[in-house]
């Protein structure tokens, strides 16, 4: 433990002293070409291999090999092909800036940063191959082919103004930044980072559900929508699940009851009207009437008749919006795989009101709840392709805990996240938001809270050796103290459990941020003491 304090305290001193072997007769001495190398890079690979999700058994039409690419499937257009160029823009100006820097020849600059663009955009073409919903083709390594030479232009053009601009106003923040002023901006950046955080989790809380919406089964309550299939059994909570449970719930018929505390349950092998076995919600009965047909195994939906909640679910749905959770349990089957459509579940009331809805269309499980977040300019249902490809049973179960989505089916957890945090909400005042970019919100949100911290300790300017005490708070109240504090405030406002991997997330990136920042000052140092 000594040893690794000595090393952290030794890694610290030398990363802060950088500055003092920075020449300072030019305003452009500190450079800018790794920082826009790395900056690009890191954008390009996030925004084109996210969520970095591989399926190696993926293969081409006609068994082609992965090398030829062919042609991509996707629709593209003036837009795409724009943002394709745009994207490998900022590549070819922190390459061609870093070539000329080392007094490589305009020609031969050129001609190298095209090789590089071409050469990345390539591999990214055939590793997207490999990816689930990305597409790759060879229109792709033509625009971004383009982006690259573009940003040499630019360099070529603006280069001098642009890097003479940036680090006039690095120099004139170092100057200004001593670590009492750095401690008063962070402290203020922070505050406005977490209340505008806390505003943008409550958007995800479950606080416009209507109470006098009422249950269905096989249809929503406009009659519109009918599904044609067999139910065997129903349960609803007003919390989540856990893992362990919600695959064990699902993995089959089990002789011992649940240990998980249902809210209602239906058992639909018992006697119309179905009662609630917890008397929790009201019972459930045939609408419009009772078909000529009924089974001991379950209930058989003929898309004629369904059954609905002769009250109000209020009390349901009341507990919902308290606790900001709710798990629905379903065991059914579709007597149409492929090419089914309608509603298997649903809470909602006429005209056109839901707070919840479970439904087929065609293969796909389709899922959808109320939320401030999924009601305007967004596309927040949930399609789960594949799942019903035969007519067998599938044990369902969907957990929501005020932040994160789970989907649980025959036993087998589905490995997409579906998470509501304040980066959806952030994205949503941008664009229309899917749900799968959703992970991705997450993400960019902790980047655009931590990254610049680092920033900000790098500009930071120490007029003598740090003690131990300096580095000591620096780490604590920099780094360690605003990620708990985040953590905290989006736990207490939606509920969900502490996350260990948005704690990793958020104390490592001020520390890239920090390295980012020095990548061009470390260069500079190493090739002076050399």
């Amino acid at each position: 433990m000594l040893d690794f304090w000595t090393n952290t305290r030794v890694s610290f001193i030398r990363a802060m002293q950088i500055q003092t072997i920075e020449p300072k007769a030019s305003p452009r001495s500190s450079g800018w070409s790794n920082r826009f190398l790395l900056a690009a890079i890191s954008g390009i690979l996030f925004l084109t291999l996210f969520p970095f999700r591989f399926d190696f058994q993926a293969k081409l039409a006609g068994d082609a090999s992965p090398f030829f690419l062919g042609h991509g499937s996707k629709a593209t257009g003036l837009t795409d092909a724009f943002l394709n160029v745009l994207l490998f823009v900022p590549f070819g100006f922190g390459l061609a800036e870093n070539l000329r820097e080392r007094k490589i020849s305009r020609s031969a600059s050129f001609l190298m940063v095209f090789a590089a663009g071409a050469i990345l955009s390539y591999a990214i073409e055939i590793t997207q191959i490999y990816i689930p919903m990305r597409d790759s083709g060879w229109e792709d390594v033509f625009t971004n082919s383009t982006g690259s030479v573009v940003g040499f232009l630019v360099y070529e053009l603006l280069g001098a103004l642009i890097i003479d601009s940036l680090s006039k106003l690095e120099m004139a923040l170092r100057a200004r930044l001593t670590l009492q002023r750095t401690a008063a901006l962070l402290a203020v950046y922070f505050l406005i980072w977490f209340t505008a955080s806390a505003m943008f989790q409550k958007l995800t809380r479950l606080s416009n559900w209507e109470p006098d919406s009422l249950l269905g089964v096989g249809n929503e309550a406009t009659g519109q929508n009918p599904w044609q299939g067999s139910v065997r059994r129903f349960e609803i909570a007003d919390r989540s699940i856990p893992d362990a449970l919600a695959i064990g719930l699902t993995s089959g018929p089990t002789a011992q009851e649940s240990p998980f505390a249902w809210r209602a349950e239906y058992d639909f092998s018992s006697p119309t009207p179905f009662q609630d076995s917890k008397q929790f919600l009201p019972s459930l009965s045939w609408t419009p009437a009772v078909p000529l047909s009924q089974s001991s195994n379950g209930v058989t939906l003929d898309g004629k008749s369904w059954l609905t909640s002769r009250a109000a679910v209020a009390d349901l749905v009341d507990r919902i919006r308290i606790t900001n959770q709710f798990s629905l349990h379903i065991v059914c089957a579709a007597a149409q795989p492929h090419t089914g459509n309608g509603h298997i579940v649903s809470i909602s009331r006429s005209p056109w009101f839901a707070d919840l809805t479970l439904r087929q269309e065609g293969s796909d499980l389709v899922f959808w709840f109320r939320s401030p977040l999924s009601i305007r300019r967004a596309i927040l249902a949930w399609y789960v392709p594949n799942v019903f490809t035969d007519s067998q049973l599938r044990d369902i179960l969907y957990s929501y805990d005020g932040a994160d989505l789970s989907l649980y089916i025959n036993g087998r957890k589905i490995r997409r996240p579906f998470r509501l945090g304040p980066g959806t909400a952030l994205a949503r005042l941008l664009h229309q938001v899917r749900p799968a970019e959703l992970e991705g919100y997450n993400d960019i949100y902790y980047a655009l809270v931590f990254f610049p911290v680092g920033i900000i300790l790098g500009l930071a300017k120490f007029h003598r050796r740090p003690s131990n005490v300096t580095i000591l708070l620096t780490i604590t109240f920099g780094l360690l103290l605003p990620v708990f504090l985040l953590e905290f405030i989006l736990v207490q406002v939606s509920g969900r459990p502490v996350s260990s991997s948005n704690l990793l997330l958020s104390f490592l990136l001020p520390i890239a941020g920090f390295l980012w920042f020095r990548s061009d000052s470390v260069q500079t140092a190493v090739e002076r003491a050399g």
